[in-house]
């Protein structure tokens, strides 16, 4: 996305900010992998939709949010937490070497 505007922005910093409010009532060291897992499925099913490629391709010229597959992997893949939780391998679509960090 080369273009930016606050409804790209807006799920990048609620990920950072869930995830900080998380660790405050839940240190990291008495969490598992398993419970980070858990966070980020979450996340992601709440973006959940099927799309026709229809309206998917309508949505693409005349709403000014991501699709909301982009939302999602857009967050996560950029989230170092998401990458050593599902333990993405560095320099992968999943986790990219060289991240997008706003906050």
């Amino acid at each position: 996305i080369h273009v930016f505007n606050n409804q790209c922005v807006s799920p990048q910093g609620g990920m950072r900010f869930a995830w900080q409010a998380l660790n405050r009532l839940r240190p990291l060291s008495r969490e598992t992998a398993a419970e980070h897992r858990t966070f980020f499925l979450a996340f992601a099913q709440n973006w959940c939709e099927v799309d026709l490629k229809r309206t998917a391709q309508d949505s693409l010229k005349s709403d000014e949010h991501s699709p909301a597959k982009y939302r999602v992997l857009g967050v996560v893949s950029n989230f170092a937490p998401f990458s050593k939780a599902f333990n993405c391998r560095p320099g992968t679509r999943m986790n990219p070497v060289n991240k997008c960090e706003l906050w």
